[in-house]
């Protein structure tokens, strides 16, 4: 790692925020587009106010996920009513996981009383299957990995700003702890300051509530994904006993 890829830095200027594609969609009026060079950027600047030396940022190439989610909520940032009826369904969903998960322990048992005889073999076989679909996740409410399988606080599942914040913030915290950054839920750490304007810029037109309400907020997920980002990227049954102890 070279001295060019640690922490601390100025912000680009204004001019490469935008980024100008003929195939994307006009954004709002007065909504500004972000680059993988601005969030790299922009953490490079927070890291050096807060002098927290020795941080190693990845390339800024990492950040080009990140920069197209964040882009997309620019295009269209979820207000409370959409998040309120997605918290809806994914409540609904799972209720219903808790369903299936009770319908395949009783095949479980049913399985578990067969013979073990060749002439059983097939009857083994087809409920094993049938136990493998109930168990099998259905979509993000039911995906351990995802953010919408951890309840939220009710006071704050039906606001968009945290659930952005909440999508926006793993890839911040992951690789900036692997580069040895210290993150933490609080007003002045460098990945909150970087949050805090990632918000500003998809809620431009819109009153935000205090960096103290956003670290509350995203509290749990910071902690979540601080034990995620020193655990193997491909383990993921690691991953998941991260995420549900």
């Amino acid at each position: 790692m070279t001295d060019k890829t640690k922490g601390g830095g100025k912000p680009p200027p204004a001019d490469t925020v935008v980024i100008g594609s003929a195939n994307r969609p006009a954004p709002r009026a007065g909504a500004l587009y972000v680059t993988p060079e601005w969030i790299d950027a922009t953490l490079r600047m927070h890291f050096e106010k807060g002098r927290n030396s020795g941080v190693y940022l990845p390339h800024p190439d990492v950040w080009t996920f990140l920069a197209a989610r964040i882009n997309r909520f620019v295009n269209q940032p979820p207000n409370n009513h959409q998040i309120g009826r997605l918290m809806h369904d994914v409540a609904k969903r799972q209720k219903e996981r808790k369903t299936l998960d009770a319908a395949a322990r009783i095949l479980e048992r049913d399985r578990d009383q067969f013979p073990d005889l060749e002439a059983f073999a097939d009857f083994q076989r087809q409920w094993a299957i049938a136990i493998s679909v109930l168990r099998f996740p259905r979509g993000a409410a039911d995906n351990a990995l995802d953010q919408l399988s951890r309840p939220v606080h009710p006071q704050q599942s039906i606001r968009g700003w945290a659930y952005v914040a909440r999508e926006v913030l793993p890839d911040l915290v992951v690789f900036c702890v692997r580069g040895r950054a210290t993150v933490r839920a609080t007003p002045g750490n460098a990945v909150i300051k970087t949050l805090m304007d990632i918000l500003r810029i998809i809620y431009f037109d819109e009153k935000l509530p205090s960096v103290n309400t956003v670290c509350k907020s995203v509290s749990t997920d910071i902690e979540k994904y601080k034990a995620i980002s020193k655990s193997h990227p491909y383990d993921r049954e690691t991953w998941e006993s991260l995420l549900h102890p």
